[in-house]
C-alpha cells in the first residue's frame, strides 16, 4: 500500500520505531519541530523512561504554591466576588480576571483601547 509507510519514511530503513523515544510510527521527530512539538516529544520520552511527570500532591499543589508565593509578595486573591466595574476595585498595578472578552468589555468599558472594543463587539 502506497501510504503504509507515510509515518515512518523519515526513520532509518528497517527501524520501525523512533530512535529517540521508541514511540513507534506516530513519532515525527524529524519534522520541523516547534517548541510545542519538542515539549510533547520530551513528555513522551519521559513517560516511556521514568513514567509521567506529576507533581507531588497532585496538580492542585502547583496552584497552591503559586498562590502562597503571590500572597508572600503582598498580593491579594479574592474569589467569589462579582466585579461589575474596574472603577469599583481598589488601585492596583495589575488585576487578573477570569472572564470572557464580552464580559471584559462590560467590566472595563472605556478603559480598553477602541480597537479592542470594536473587535470585542463582533464576538
Amino acid at each position: 500500500m502506497a501510504g503504509d509507510n507515510a509515518g515512518t519514511r523519515h526513520l532509518p530503513r528497517g527501524a520501525g520505531a523512533c530512535p529517540l523515544c521508541r514511540t513507534g510510527r506516530s513519532c515525527n521527530y524529524a519534522a520541523a519541530m516547534t517548541a510545542d512539538a519538542a515539549f510533547g516529544l520530551m513528555l513522551g520520552i519521559l513517560a516511556h523512561r521514568v513514567g509521567w511527570p506529576l507533581p507531588h500532591g497532585g496538580s492542585q499543589s502547583i496552584a497552591d504554591d503559586l498562590a502562597a508565593f503571590f500572597t508572600e509578595l503582598g498580593g491579594e486573591i479574592v474569589t467569589n466576588h462579582k466585579v461589575k466595574s474596574l472603577a469599583r476595585l481598589p488601585p492596583a498595578r495589575a488585576v487578573l480576571l477570569d472572564v470572557t472578552p464580552r464580559q471584559l468589555l462590560t467590566i472595563a468599558g472605556e478603559q480598553l483601547p477602541a480597537g479592542y472594543r470594536r473587535q470585542g463587539m463582533r464576538i
